[in-house]
């Protein structure tokens, strides 16, 4: 009996530490395939969020005397992103300046190197025309631009400012009520220059305006003595300016340098800080054209705190285009297939009230023609 039961002793301990062999054997299995289909669930996740993200391309000035319109714009988008908090959703930015060699440039960056497909930029219509070319057609494009027949054959574009027209006939209102009789035109050589002189024409007769005086500069343009004697001798009471930011500086002050009293109404895209600088030369020189400065009172709270001043039209943009462009991609499952219908069909809270894209992917903006006055961009009263 003892040694029966000593035999049956050892078999049974050989049993149980044979059977927590296996049981070991069989948890740590169970545990590897847990910590394997972890490793596959986290991995798929991760490549659904891959599929799922969406890189948007930034074409904006960020350097030279343009920087500042840039980074304000830039501002807007961020603001813009933080105030949605996508994740899937990012803004990579490149200096595009206001050359068409820059934008293209940078265009190129973000599609070789980023695999970009969307974009917000660039700034101007020059600068879009020379990517439009060469723009795939799963490709969508946000021009910080006005339109003009040339973008008509790209459906892929956007156009996120006003229009020639609509931009000509808040200066049209302003001659109209200077009393402005004879009118003299001073713009940039090109397609550009030649539209606002043909709206400023179509205007005359219900403007009450004659346009006596029209001439041309080159970009880059540093001396206008010769133009602007020309003008003073036709006898003008009024003259347009059309122009890149660094030629409208100029002329202002050549303008009074020369002895120009007579009202100025300056199209282009002037900062408060920079007409600051000018002093009494910028007093009273009329904008039209301009985005009213009346934003979301929301996006202008937030905006003060952040940055301790106003926004300005071009934050206002960045954040009106980015907000727009998230909720489309939100409603689209984050697909650029179908996104161009949603950007148009979308409505959106934006800085920019009732800012909103037509059907032919112009937008539908408040234009007015603002004043410097007493050291501040401000409307007319």
């Amino acid at each position: 009996m003892h040694m029966l039961s000593k035999n049956v002793t050892f078999t049974m301990v050989s049993y149980v530490t044979h059977k927590n062999k296996t049981m070991k054997k069989i948890t740590s299995y169970v545990l590897i395939l847990v910590v394997v289909a972890g490793g596959l669930y986290v991995l798929t996740n991760q490549n659904k969020e891959k599929t799922n993200a969406v890189q948007v391309g930034v074409i904006i000035p960020l350097s030279e005397n343009v920087a500042e319109l840039g980074e304000n714009v830039r501002r807007g988008i961020d603001m813009a992103a933080k105030n949605i908090g996508d994740t899937h959703i990012t803004f990579m930015y490149e200096d595009g300046g206001i050359e068409p060699k820059k934008a293209l440039s940078a265009y190129q960056k973000l599609t070789s190197v980023n695999d970009v497909h969307i974009f917000i930029g660039p700034f101007g219509p020059d600068q879009i025309m020379s990517i439009a070319p060469i723009l795939k057609q799963n490709e969508i494009m946000l021009g910080i631009t006005l339109c003009d027949d040339r973008f008509q054959k790209y459906p892929q574009i956007f156009c996120t400012y006003p229009s020639i027209p609509d931009q000509t006939m808040s200066g049209v209102k302003s001659i109209m009520s200077l009393n402005i009789k004879k009118l003299g035109f001073i713009t940039q050589s090109g397609e550009l220059g030649d539209l606002i002189e043909k709206n400023l024409k179509e205007n005359q007769n219900p403007g009450g305006y004659s346009l006596i005086a029209s001439d041309r500069m080159k970009q880059g343009d540093r001396d206008f003595r010769t133009i602007i004697t020309k003008m003073k001798a036709a006898g003008v009471d009024g003259i347009y300016t059309a122009s890149l930011p660094d030629e409208g500086y100029i002329i202002l002050k050549q303008l009074r340098s020369l002895g120009y009293n007579g009202p100025i109404l300056s199209v282009f895209d002037a900062t408060e800080e920079k007409l600051k600088e000018l002093g009494t030369v910028a007093e009273g020189i009329y904008l039209p054209g301009h985005i009213s400065p009346e934003f979301q009172s929301d996006f202008t709270k937030v905006y003060k705190e952040k940055y301790s001043k106003e926004p300005d039209m071009y934050a206002a943009l960045g954040y009106s285009i980015a907000t727009n462009l998230i909720n489309g991609l939100q409603s689209n499952n984050m697909k650029i297939d179908g996104l161009k219908e949603k950007l148009i069909g979308t409505k959106t809270n934006t800085a920019i009230i009732d800012f909103k894209y037509k059907q032919d992917q112009t937008v539908s903006i408040p234009v007015e023609s603002l004043i410097f006055k007493d050291g501040k961009i401000q409307e007319i009263k």
